[in-house]
Parts: C-alpha cells; structure tokens; sequence
C-alpha cells in the first residue's frame, strides 16, 4: 500500500513558518500524532528541528498530513527538507505514526524526515526532551 501521509514536527506544522510549503503540495487531512524511537533537537543556529534515530522509545510529537497526491507533495517537502543536495540535511524514511486521538485515525506509517547526520548536532543542537518543539520554544 502506498503511503500518503507525512509526519511533520516543526516548521511545517500548522502556523509554522513553513506551513504554506505544506499546503502547496495540494489538498490534505490533519491529525494530531506522536512517533516513537526518535530523539527530537533544536538546531540553535538554523532555528528549526531535526530529528535522529534513538534506541530508547523516546516520542516526538507533531502532526500526520495524509495527501489525496503524495507524489505532487513529495515534490514541495523533499525540496524544503534539502533531501537532493550533495550533503543533504535530511533523509525521508518510513516510520509508524500514533494517533494522539485513536478515535480519529488508526496508527500507520508515514514518511518523516530524519536529519542526515547526527555527528553535526553535536555542540550545534539542543535536546528537546519533552519531544515538542512548538512548546520548547
């Protein structure tokens, strides 16, 4: 089955400062949702998110934007996200997202943007431990 939705937790979410690249990817539903076994960092110099692999169960929570056309969104998000660069900043993997609400939607996987190398967050990034970056700032 092909996945159509996309895990955002910064500046894409809605009111973020990147949100109308979001929409410019064409018609899409909104839910609340966390992922889990990720560790969520403030780039202090960039001033937007990144997220890495942890191996503890760490959550970080955001929002799930389920496209009618992924493929027409991908075009926008992997654009912003620096995905095709020659050192990109960021990867898109697949993860499963949770609903914050199981009444609304089940848990599914998604695409989520992982920053591509954890070694630069070192003395650059802070640890957002309560795994929000709109309440961490």
């Amino acid at each position: 089955m092909k996945q159509n939705c996309v895990f955002v937790y910064g500046t894409l979410k809605p009111g973020g400062r990147f949100h109308h690249i979001a929409q410019a990817g064409g018609p899409f539903s909104v839910q609340k949702a966390y992922v889990k076994g990720f560790k969520l960092y403030h780039l202090n110099q960039q001033g937007y998110p990144a997220v890495i692999h942890s191996p503890e169960a760490d959550k970080v929570y955001g929002y799930m934007f389920c496209y009618e056309d992924i493929d027409h969104a991908l075009k926008y998000l992997d654009d912003l996200e620096g995905i095709y660069l020659e050192n990109p900043e960021y990867h898109r993997i697949t993860t499963r997202a949770y609903p914050l609400d199981k009444a609304q939607f089940q848990e599914q996987e998604v695409w989520l943007y992982l920053y591509a190398d954890a070694r630069r967050l070192e003395g650059r990034a802070t640890l957002i431990l309560e795994g929000d970056w709109v309440n961490h700032q």
